[in-house]
């Protein structure tokens, strides 16, 4: 075991304490901000970030459209300088900051502080973004000394939290959902060493990362590709699997992986096509999926529960974590 992997087994308990705080004496947060849009007759929200804040709001983004409230998530820099015409007084926006103190979205906070409310999500509640939100979202995660991984994985939780409620969703069979994810975060990492052993053995000798996935899974490629470049120094990629088949799959070669999100697996052209080409090309692939998948060579899957899509990424990015942890070695410290 190392820092990081330790830090990541945490999440047993962080996940379920900070999903009953806000079901229960933090509920009085999200319902705020809940009623407000609603009473407010808000009609679009755009959620802000730098890295895995950004990332984050990824999986919440189909959810709204689905609801007909469209969301847009945006990089804290491109939104102050180039973007400001896309808010107006009938936008929610959440700037997230899992340290409070990313300075592109503190300079944001500051340009819109007394012009519009801001809710703001953060870790660090000393951190300027609490001082200068509106509506406060802590993340309850405690401290985080390595390669984010907590931090970023109660955004997820707290968005898809403060979501539902505005959409009035966030009901027992919701709940329920959560449970079951939290459950099977909360085994894998029980048992991380047996379960991602199949996952280290086969990555032995890979030299690029490939992750790929659609909708809600793009949080968990992105972030995915985050932490493997950070701490393996590896190189990486993230796109969309319909994007990736116009020109990125050409990579595909010896010391290759896919690590292809796709808790859906519909089957389509691209899809198969893709796939077939990694593995002609002598690559390998790692397919989660909620599905099943036919045994291939250079291919093994992780198989997921079946729940929303926007709570999908919370299990993703778990054997992503532990895989990336166990690849570092033994001993490994930031």
């Amino acid at each position: 075991m190392n820092d990081f992997i330790k830090e990541v087994c945490t999440q047993s308990t962080i996940l379920p304490e900070v999903f009953n705080l806000y079901k229960t004496s933090e509920k009085h947060r999200i319902k705020e901000i809940a009623d407000y849009f609603n009473e407010n007759s808000f009609e679009k929200i755009i959620f802000v970030g730098m890295g895995s804040s950004l990332y984050a709001t990824y999986s919440v983004i189909s959810y709204l459209s689905s609801k007909g409230i469209p969301s847009l998530a945006l990089n804290a820099y491109d939104l102050k300088e180039y973007n400001m015409a896309q808010i107006n007084s009938k936008t929610l926006v959440v700037c997230i900051s899992q340290s409070g103190n990313s300075w592109e979205v503190v300079e944001l906070a500051k340009e819109l502080k007394d012009k519009i409310k801001v809710v703001g999500i953060y870790n660090n509640e000393k951190g300027e973004l609490s001082r200068l939100c509106d509506f406060k979202l802590p993340l309850f995660a405690g401290v985080e000394t390595s390669i984010t991984n907590k931090t970023y994985q109660c955004t997820l939780l707290v968005l898809n939290m403060l979501v539902h409620e505005i959409c009035n969703d966030n009901d027992e069979m919701f709940q329920s959902e959560i449970e079951i994810v939290i459950d099977w975060c909360s085994d894998w990492l029980s048992n991380y060493r047996e379960k991602t052993m199949p996952l280290l053995k086969f990555s032995d000798n890979i030299e690029m990362f490939d992750f790929m996935g659609y909708g809600e899974s793009m949080s968990t490629a992105r972030q995915a590709r985050l932490i493997f470049r950070e701490g393996l120094k590896a190189y990486t990629c993230a796109s969309e699997f319909a994007d990736y088949a116009h020109g990125l799959y050409l990579s595909a070669q010896k010391n290759y992986m896919g690590i292809m999100f796709l808790p859906v697996l519909k089957r389509t052209q691209t899809e198969d096509r893709m796939i077939n080409h990694i593995l002609r090309s002598n690559g390998k692939i790692i397919l989660f999926t909620t599905g099943v998948f036919d045994e291939k060579n250079n291919l093994q899957t992780v198989i997921l529960p079946k729940v929303r899509p926007s709570l999908v990424p919370l299990m993703e990015i778990i054997p992503c974590d532990t895989l990336m942890g166990m690849l570092l070695g033994e001993g490994w410290i930031r």
